[in-house]
Order: structure tokens, then sequence, then C-alpha cells
């Protein structure tokens, strides 16, 4: 709340109901251990790597579609066909 919208420290220890030298010591733990190019480097790198597992998960899906059609004898390879469809 102080460091992401900016609010005073007094106010935001009110609202929370925290003394306001405990506010200070988190804010002082929270800027020793955030260095922003490092935070940054490792979002890029998670961001890179959910990227790249979205499109295995998307190959896989894929492949399973295809292959649950075929079973089925469907003739529809991009979806999933209206009389392969499971009944409601």
């Amino acid at each position: 709340m102080v460091t992401e919208q900016g609010m005073g420290v007094t106010q935001v220890a009110r609202d929370l109901d925290v003394r306001v030298d405990t506010l200070h010591r988190w804010l002082r733990e929270v800027r020793s251990t955030t260095d922003p190019t490092t935070s940054h480097a490792i979002s890029s790198a998670e961001v890179a790597r959910l990227r790249r597992e979205n499109e295995h998960l998307r190959m896989e899906r894929d492949m399973l579609k295809k292959r649950s059609a075929s079973s089925r004898g469907c003739h529809n390879d991009a979806e999933i066909c209206f009389c392969c469809r499971p009944r409601e």
C-alpha cells in the first residue's frame, strides 16, 4: 500500500492497526530483500518458462484431441464434430 499505492506510512499503519515503527521495519525488510533488477529478471524467466509450458500443454491437448477423434472414426480433425460430442 505504501510502495504500490503511494499512501503514507502513518495512514497505512492506522488502516492495518499496526504500530508505525512496525510498518517502517517491514518496509526496510522488503526494500533490503527486493532488488528490482533481479526481481525483473526472475519474472521474465518465469514468464518464458510458463510460455514454454503452455506451448507444450497445447501440443499435448491437440494430440489427444486428434487421437480421440481418430479412434472414433471422426471425420473432423480440427474440432470435435457434432457426431462425436457426448450426449447430455
